[in-house]
């Protein structure tokens, strides 16, 4: 049975009450006249016989009659009801449609009006203690509000974690200087395009960690090796690239004795007040000086100690290294960055050079430093990459160690020589509720770097490994001695020495976009 439309139904019912009033009317009275006309050709007994007939005829019918009014008011009450049900529920909907389309307009203006707040108090700097006024937050020229608007609380959501990165070994060699100054027009020193490559990626990170291999310093003339000596420029070029925590603690500290020592000393305190610090080096027989970087509200130690110097540690070295065969010192030394700061990251200097494998020494002195407090590992030296691993702590925390990050610059020229990793990861801290935090680290990845040059190490820089193509691997000025260099022969490398649970191939610069950081 097919549906009508309701206002058809509407007017379909009103003309059928009409008609069947009409109609009962007619039928009516056809029936009474019918039974008067019939009642005179019938042989009744009696008039009064007739007359209750007749009486008793009338009763019925106006029964009938009365019957179907009833029946007809019914009906159209009943449709009533259905019309007034219809219109309740239709204003009901279109009151319900515009109660939504209010409250969206309202919470929109409410997000415009709270971004123009805020950026008004950005812009005049009226933020105090978090809290911004409505009639402080309106720009001159700007139209009024409609209504006074209540003061708006500008609450940035807490940080709970440190973004961290460190790099292997910056090791100027002389064609590096070299190069340097001949990007210069002033007559000094340009490093920033060694950097170029890597530098977004660094800056992405809280603390940035590297390997000073050389005596950054504006006293001594440059020099390569054996013994190095870096001008002032390139320390400029590496926090400018976003490092910001500089580890001078290694085997060529000591290649200009004492007098390097104070002259890298002075050259680095001179950069303090752009927020970086330094590690490794310590007054004598005072090494209560714990180096600390404070980042979203989190204090992170940085301890660094060597295996080897190339020379005997000088007599008169206003500053020394703490080698790592000084175990009580390194241990006290741990143990007081724990009681001062939320996170330890402790570096060393050790290894064999120029092979991946790693050392029972290696291991046995990164077990130890795990059970002393250490969160996180980092090594350097071999000048190339060795793997990373999770240490179980004696005290069942989770530590994270690489063994060596490699070079991420130098014109060395061995092809393995060429290949790093950065470290990446995250140190997440949680409230113990006693004053103290619980450091875990999350999500550590070793990120691949290439140090490309041309032709007799012209125009050095350190790339990431996921934006070299195979063109500038063929084009690579070491395949002049190692023409087996390649992008496929990288890899490999990386591949081969690198657990698959820590190597990431990927541009880690586009997974951070994904991610929104």
């Amino acid at each position: 049975m097919s549906k009508k439309h309701p206002e058809h139904e509407r007017n379909h019912g009103r003309n059928t009450f009409a008609e069947e009033a009409d109609s009962s009317d007619d039928t009516l009275k056809e029936d009474f006249s019918s039974w008067e006309s019939d009642d005179d050709t019938d042989n009744r007994d009696s008039g009064s016989t007739f007359e209750q007939d007749r009486a008793r005829a009338r009763a019925s019918l106006e029964k009938r009659r009365k019957n179907r009014e009833w029946k007809i008011r019914a009906r159209k009450k009943r449709h009533r009801q259905i019309i007034l049900k219809s219109l309740l529920a239709i204003l009901l909907a279109v009151a319900a449609i515009a109660g939504i389309l209010t409250i969206r307009r309202q919470a929109k203006n409410a997000d415009q009006q709270v971004s123009r707040l805020a950026q008004a108090a950005v812009s005049s700097n009226n933020v105090e203690t978090g809290s911004i006024s409505a009639s402080e937050a309106i720009t001159s020229g700007s139209a009024a509000p409609e209504e006074p608007q209540a003061a708006v609380t500008v609450t940035p959501e807490p940080v709970n974690q440190v973004s961290l990165v460190a790099c292997g070994d910056n090791l100027i060699h002389q064609r590096l200087y070299e190069q340097a100054a001949a990007r210069s027009a002033d007559g000094t020193y340009d490093f920033g395009y060694l950097y170029q490559g890597v530098s977004p990626f660094i800056k992405e990170h809280d603390a940035a960690w590297i390997d000073v291999e050389t005596l950054i310093n504006d006293v001594y003339e440059p020099s390569g090796y054996p013994v190095f000596s870096t001008p002032g420029a390139d320390g400029q070029s590496l926090i400018d690239a976003g490092f910001n925590v500089f580890s001078l603690s290694n085997n060529h500290v000591y290649d200009y004795l004492g007098d390097g020592i104070q002259a890298t000393l002075d050259f680095w305190n001179t950069k303090r007040d752009q927020g970086i610090i330094t590690t490794g080096l310590w007054t004598p027989g005072d090494y209560s000086n714990i180096p600390i970087l404070e980042k979203n509200g989190y204090k992170i130690a940085f301890l660094t100690y060597t295996e080897v110097t190339n020379n005997d540690e000088p007599a008169d070295t206003p500053e020394r290294v703490i080698y790592m065969s000084e175990t009580d010192t390194i241990q006290q030394q741990i143990a007081q960055a724990r009681q001062s700061a939320d996170a330890v990251v402790v570096s060393c200097h050790w290894g064999v050079e120029d092979s991946h494998d790693v050392t029972d020494e290696q291991r046995a002195a990164a077990q130890n430093i795990a059970d002393w407090g250490a969160d996180v590992i980092i090594g350097d030296h071999p000048h190339v990459i060795q793997d990373g691993q999770w240490i179980q702590a004696s005290d069942g925390r989770q530590v994270f160690c690489v063994y060596s990050l490699g070079n991420l610059v130098s014109t060395q020229e061995q092809p393995d020589e060429l290949i790093g990793v950065m470290l990446d990861c995250t140190l997440s801290f949680t409230d113990n509720g006693n004053g103290t935090k619980t450091c875990t680290v999350q999500n550590p990845r070793l990120i691949p770097t290439v140090t490309d040059y041309g032709e007799g190490g012209t125009n050095s820089h350190t790339v990431l490994f996921s934006d070299y193509t195979e063109e500038q691997a063929d084009a690579h000025g070491i395949r002049e001695t190692n023409p087996e260099f390649s992008l496929e022969y990288i890899k490999g490398v990386l591949e081969t020495n690198i657990s698959s649970d820590f190597l990431y191939l990927d541009n880690p610069l586009k997974d951070s976009a994904a991610e929104g950081n």
